[in-house]
């Protein structure tokens, strides 16, 4: 239920002492009627209002809410019209953590209530829906909304994104450009620079009469802010040799694995089977990661 009186429904604040709580269907002073816990539909471009000549109706019991309620002591009546929003917080990540809050009402509106929703930077966070609507027949049901953070294979670190709460849209004018405070988001970079190696079989064979050879694949892990040279070395030239003797990877072609040649030495010593190591990197490159 709720409160109805002269004027049209409204949200402005006003002051009035704490009264017995209402009674159903009695008409009587908005003071006379109101109660801790009762929201005060009251109208927007009233002058200050005097209660003792204010009548309105008492259509129904009321809940208690932390907004639009009379407060003990100086019974201040806050607006009447607002969107609420759930504590969130704000932590997503690239490898799909994601977080939520609620929005609703804190009264029935009149007509439609549309509230646009988007993030200011789509390359780290995606919210859905992108919209909300709210009529007099789901306004106090809290609808969620999902923030999500998006994998985009850079070491960017974790990046900030803000949550854009856009001001309503609604024929009534009491919900109508309504604007809610924007909510700060942080998406958690995955990404870790490193180098890995694709290594059919461990050991690689390879022989000193060429029948024997190998190969094995290096790309990076994540996409580098610059060109990475990454040297491809042995451990005995005598034995091994390797060809290409070094990969360079672009942010472009970063993720495409590149292969290594791996090849016997013939050395004409009788020395039997020698093992030997085959090093990728140290890589050398401007990104400090």
């Amino acid at each position: 239920g709720a409160f109805t009186g002269d004027g049209a429904p409204s949200c402005q604040p006003v002051r009035c002492p704490i009264q017995p709580a209402p009674v159903v269907g009695a008409s009587s002073t908005l003071c006379a009627q109101a109660a801790v816990g009762a929201v005060c539909p009251l109208t927007r471009d009233a002058p200050t209002w005097d209660c003792s000549a204010v009548t309105v109706t008492c259509t129904g019991p009321l809940a208690p809410g932390p907004v639009g309620a009379w407060t003990k002591g100086g019974g201040d009546c806050r607006a009447c019209c607002e969107v609420v929003v759930t504590p969130f917080s704000g932590l997503v990540g690239e490898d799909g953590t994601s977080a939520s809050f609620t929005v609703r009402l804190v009264s029935p509106p009149a007509a439609l209530v549309m509230l646009p929703l988007a993030s200011s930077n789509p390359a780290e966070g995606t919210v859905s829906p992108p919209r909300l609507e709210f009529t007099a027949a789901n306004w106090n049901v809290p609808q969620t909304v999902e923030v999500s953070g998006v994998d985009d294979d850079v070491l960017d670190g974790d990046s900030t994104f803000m949550v854009i709460m856009a001001p309503t849209s609604s024929a009534d004018p009491n919900y109508d450009r309504l604007d809610a405070l924007d909510l700060r988001a942080l998406n958690r970079d995955d990404d870790v620079p490193a180098i890995s190696a694709g290594i059919p079989a461990n050991p690689l064979l390879v022989s000193e009469d060429g029948v024997l050879s190998a190969a094995f694949t290096v790309v990076l892990d994540a996409k580098p802010l610059a060109d990475v040279v990454v040297p491809i070395e042995v451990g005995d030239t005598g034995e091994v040799r390797v060809a290409p003797t070094s990969v360079t990877f672009t942010p472009v072609n970063w993720d495409v694995p590149r292969n290594v040649q791996v090849l016997g030495q013939d050395d004409d010593v009788a020395d039997g089977d020698v093992d030997v190591t085959v090093y990728a990197g140290p890589s050398t490159t401007v990104d400090v990661n």
